[in-house]
């Protein structure tokens, strides 16, 4: 670790996390990406679970790239990675920065968040808006909202559902952030990802940054625009998306019981298996859809 300290250098205090696995197209994308930014991170740590280890700091030493080797394919392992190396050698930055490795940034991204963080000091975490080459959120209604399956534009439902914060249109306090956003440095002082989280860790940052909010305001700007370009290598088929996204849902009870609703959270889930199960009568992906919710429902049961 000589390797890394002797490149400390603390300039902006902002440090970059990205954890990634055998995505190298789309990561160097990001990394050249990086060198045109107007607000440069002093440091870049590429935390890689890849299945054979390419090392890209040489390469990019013009953004002070650290390019570690993860034990684990697991984007919350690997960020709390991210965090430890940078809370050891740079110990002087003010914030750090998360983003996923299929994503590109306006070039002014972190100039505007970092601004927005030093202009409203109330606030602990701000994320840009994620644009999304699919679907349009869901209209939002009054039996949709009685079921928590929509609300206003960043919130997080009775029956916990992270609300898209499509929608916003100036900067506003939000219920939770994305994994790409920029947090104040007190913030990872006293927090980590949950260890347990396997491979690409679903729910995993809606767990962080609600456990963040008992120590400030998070916030988004529609403004600051983050492309996710969205990669299907590596990602979970609809089977295991579904089934980690009922469980890792339930894990937000263990921190904040008195907030959301036990009930709504089992009558949404049971709806949405029966309306998975009759659409899938007629439609395969609806089938594994429902035997990926059905899965989940008895993980949990079995757990508890």
């Amino acid at each position: 670790m000589q390797e890394v300290e002797s490149r400390v250098q603390v300039k902006n205090g902002l440090v970059l996390v990205i954890p990634t696995r055998n995505r190298g197209k789309t990561l160097r994308t990001l990394l050249e990406s990086i060198r045109f930014l107007s607000f440069m991170p002093d440091s870049t740590i590429v935390v890689d679970a890849s299945d054979e280890f390419r090392d890209f700091s040489e390469e990019f030493s013009d953004i002070n790239l650290i390019h570690l080797n993860s034990e684990r394919a697991s984007a919350a392992f690997q960020r709390n990675m991210g965090i430890e190396t940078a809370v050891n050698f740079f110990p002087n930055f003010q914030f750090i920065a998360f983003l996923d490795d299929d994503v590109t940034v306006n070039l002014d991204y972190f100039q505007n968040t970092v601004t927005l963080l030093n202009n409203n000091p109330d606030f602990i975490g701000i994320s840009g808006l994620a644009l999304y080459d699919q679907g349009k959120p869901t209209r939002r209604n009054k039996v949709l909202d009685f079921f928590g399956w929509s609300g206003s534009p960043g919130s997080l439902t009775k029956s916990i559902v992270n609300i898209s914060p499509q929608g916003l249109e100036t900067f506003k306090q939000v219920d939770w952030l994305i994994g790409c956003s920029v947090w104040r440095r007190r913030v990872v002082e006293s927090l980590r990802f949950e260890a347990d989280f396997q491979g690409q860790s679903l729910f995993e940052d809606v767990i962080f940054s609600v456990r963040a909010s008992e120590l400030g305001k998070l916030g988004c700007d529609p403004n600051i625009i983050i492309r996710h370009n969205m990669s299907t290598l590596g990602r979970p088929n609809l089977q295991t998306h579904f089934q980690d996204w009922i469980v890792n849902r339930h894990r937000l009870f263990r921190y904040t019981k008195s907030t959301f609703s036990k009930r709504k959270y089992w009558t949404l889930n049971y709806l949405l298996l029966l309306r998975s199960l009759v659409l899938g009568i007629f439609n395969s992906r609806h089938r594994k859809i429902a035997l990926g919710l059905f899965k989940g429902i008895i993980a949990i049961q079995r757990a508890n």
